[in-house]
């Protein structure tokens, strides 16, 4: 298992995990993943700018349908009902 936010981001510049602690301090959050899920991008929310309740900072990822499934998912075909 490996830190899939450090794949694209750098474990020193990390930002604290909580607008209580200060900068410096263990990043206790993470996103983890297997070595074959590779993020196609990644990074942090901040908790400052409001764009996310609570306190916390939010990771995100972006992971390809290819990393994840092994191939690309088929198109979905919904049928269509006849009408009587």
């Amino acid at each position: 298992m490996h830190h899939m936010i450090f794949c694209c981001h750098s474990p020193e510049g990390a930002p604290p995990i909580c607008t209580k602690s200060m900068v410096g301090t263990r990043n206790v959050d993470g996103m983890w993943g297997t070595a074959n899920l590779v993020p196609v991008a990644c990074g942090y929310i901040d908790a400052d700018i409001g764009e996310f309740p609570g306190d916390h900072v939010c990771l995100w990822c972006d992971i390809a349908y290819t990393s994840t499934f092994g191939h690309d998912l088929p198109k979905v075909h919904l049928p269509i009902a006849r009408r009587l």
